[in-house]
């Protein structure tokens, strides 16, 4: 069999072979990898070896496997059941998602931290966050719900994807855009959005700041707002003035 006429069985939707060589499982091996395909192969003798050896991972049986089968192989099976290969793809795939969400998680809140510092040096608007609340963010709300992601279970449809390409990173433009970008500017706009809702309620307006008096604020009111860091503009504290009447 030519290796055209090989590839063009493989290409099938199930092959079987029996009573192959070692130098023939080779040749299966060397056309799947050449078309692309992610290849395991599975084994128990030394005849194994080389095919085992050539696979992108290769699997020896723990209890009936030889030592040089087992010496091949990437990974070995204990209990010879090739059930557990496929709950093994499945809590791998889940671990590579799942530290994916981490990532995102993670770098997510960057985005939504260092924007208001920009608008904050650009356009001179009251500080919307704080040192010690940026702090707060990163040592609390953050870890614990990060943490959380490590141990969710496999999505449902988990074993229906097919499998990742070669090249695929763990941390790829995907992974960047979606954390830095998309859930960084989406969580800026909301939480910044709000901010300024709260300011405009409490009676602050464009361009006012800690040593001016905010419309409908008393005569006491001044020297509270003054004492709002009047040096480095962190104002936080002005639309809550009039809310409380301080």
């Amino acid at each position: 069999m030519t290796d055209k006429e090989l590839r063009d069985v493989l290409s099938k939707k199930e092959v079987i072979f029996s009573r192959m060589s070692p130098k023939h499982k080779m040749r299966v091996v060397s056309i799947l990898k050449g078309e692309g395909e992610r290849v395991a192969v599975t084994g128990d003798g030394v005849n194994d070896a080389p095919a085992l050896k050539m696979a992108d991972i290769g699997i020896a049986m723990g209890l009936s496997g030889t030592d040089v089968a087992k010496e091949a192989a990437d990974m070995i099976l204990l209990d010879d059941n090739f059930a557990t290969i496929v709950n093994a793809i499945e809590e791998g795939r889940a671990v590579y998602e799942n530290i994916r969400k981490f990532i995102i998680y993670i770098i997510a809140h960057l985005t939504p931290e260092a924007i208001p510092y920009v608008l904050f040096a650009l356009f001179k608007i009251p500080l919307p966050i704080t040192v010690m609340q940026i702090l707060a963010i990163d040592l609390g709300t953050e870890t614990i719900p990060a943490l959380a992601l490590g141990v969710e279970r496999p999505e449902g449809d988990v074993m229906k994807s097919p499998p990742r390409r070669r090249d695929e990173r763990l941390v790829d433009k995907a992974v960047l855009f979606r954390g830095y970008i998309f859930l960084g500017i989406l969580s800026t706009v909301g939480v910044l959005f709000a901010y300024f809702y709260v300011l405009n309620k409490g009676g602050w307006h464009w361009g006012i700041f800690a040593d001016e008096q905010p419309t409908g604020t008393t005569g006491n009111n001044r020297d509270i707002l003054r004492d709002c860091n009047h040096a480095d503009r962190q104002c936080i504290c002005v639309p809550f003035v009039k809310k409380f009447n301080l």
